[in-house]
């Protein structure tokens, strides 16, 4: 990812969740289900760890889950943060991702809406407007007129008439 190489690094990742995946599959010859508790629980510990340690020095994290944190913070307190992070990096041979959100709109930690500074918008849970195949596709309208009001600040009253495909509205029972 440092290298902005979307292909390997979309490949190394892909590589990582395979395996990881394979140890907690109980038909796989890498299943390990001690390995991979293992594994969850170095994660979250570090995790605790820079959650500790941000608290410690008057951040104010916002939200947390098995994968990250997100903080709110001055600009004037961005290199106490990175110095903090880095510290927990070099003691664990690891690498946190960052990102600045100008906007983040939650239902719960695992189901929101984040607008990167950068303009990329990040959807999970009720949020996504494509899901994957497998994932639910009931009233798909809801989604999208959430990302019109939130995003690009249309009003519902609006954003209604510019749908008009049907399956938005539809649901599977």
């Amino acid at each position: 990812k440092k290298e902005k190489n979307k292909l390997k690094d979309t490949f190394l990742k892909l590589c990582l969740n395979s395996f990881s995946g394979l140890l907690d599959n109980e038909y796989s010859w890498l299943y390990y289900p001690e390995g991979i508790m293992k594994v969850r629980c170095a994660g979250q510990l570090i995790l605790l760890q820079v959650t500790d340690r941000l608290l410690s020095e008057n951040f104010e994290p916002i939200s947390l889950n098995t994968d990250g944190i997100e903080v709110r913070l001055k600009r004037s307190d961005l290199d106490k943060y990175y110095q903090i992070l880095s510290e927990i990096e070099t003691q664990h041979n690891i690498v946190f991702e960052h990102d600045f959100y100008s906007k983040i709109i939650y239902q719960n930690v695992n189901s929101y809406i984040a607008i990167a500074e950068s303009g990329k918008v990040k959807e999970k849970g009720m949020f996504v407007r494509k899901p994957e195949l497998g994932n639910s596709t009931d009233f798909l309208i809801i989604p999208n007129m959430l990302y019109d009001y939130f995003v690009s600040g249309i009003q519902p009253e609006k954003s209604i008439y510019n749908y008009n495909d049907i399956y938005l509205f539809c649901a599977s029972q």
